[in-house]
């Protein structure tokens, strides 16, 4: 499916303040998250080409084939994605549902707001994704690609990758440090040496 090559997304969805970022990331689940990603690109890619905004149509059959970056093991099944599009809710769609593997959806009028703004699209090559199988690594390897450089804030990635609140704040950080190794990502935590040590402005931030 030559829709499930890369995700589209505005810049404007991918900056933390925006309304529908929280919900973008707003799994827990590794195989759910991708399974949202994948409905979403194609979904997105097929509204850009018409620019209709009724309920519009496509096909999964190809969704499990060799080339997707969805998991190809006997765990995930056609009727398992059915499931999950069939009681999704989400604010980017106003509907969506399955029958025998054709997907009926209708974007919501928020997020094509958000397309038809004009603030630009960047490209997620969504084959990136397909070694990650931590749902921290997913969504972790889904920012950087969006911006290849640069640094993210710690209390954005413990909300973001939903690190337990309930972990030591040294093992919550290792868990977000353990992702980025686990994407192949070279990073620095940068914090301040000791709690009499002044708080600089690229503290609390993993530069990578």
């Amino acid at each position: 499916m030559n829709e499930l090559i890369f995700l589209s997304l505005t810049k404007e969805i991918m900056k933390p303040k925006n309304e529908l970022h929280k919900y973008l990331f707003d799994f827990e689940d590794n195989v759910r998250f991708k399974i949202f990603l994948a409905i979403l690109s194609i979904s997105t890619t097929i509204y850009k080409k018409n620019k209709v905004d009724h309920i519009q149509t496509f096909s999964i059959d190809g969704l499990l084939g060799v080339n997707s970056f969805l998991p190809r093991s006997g765990k995930l099944t056609f009727n398992i994605i059915e499931d999950f599009i069939n009681s999704l809710k989400s604010p980017f769609f106003e509907t969506i549902s399955v029958d025998k593997k054709l997907v009926s959806f209708k974007l919501s009028y928020k997020y094509i707001s958000e397309m038809n703004k004009n603030t630009g699209f960047n490209k997620i090559e969504l084959k990136k994704l397909k070694s990650c199988r931590d749902i921290k690594a997913t969504k972790l390897a889904l920012i950087i690609e969006n911006h290849k450089k640069g640094y993210l804030h710690l209390n954005y990635l413990l909300d973001v990758l939903k690190v337990p609140d309930k972990k030591q704040r040294k093992e919550r950080i290792k868990q977000i440090k353990n992702a980025f190794k686990s994407i192949n990502v070279d990073f620095e935590y940068k914090y301040p040496a000791n709690q009499n040590a002044p708080v600089l402005e690229d503290h609390y931030k993993f530069h990578y």
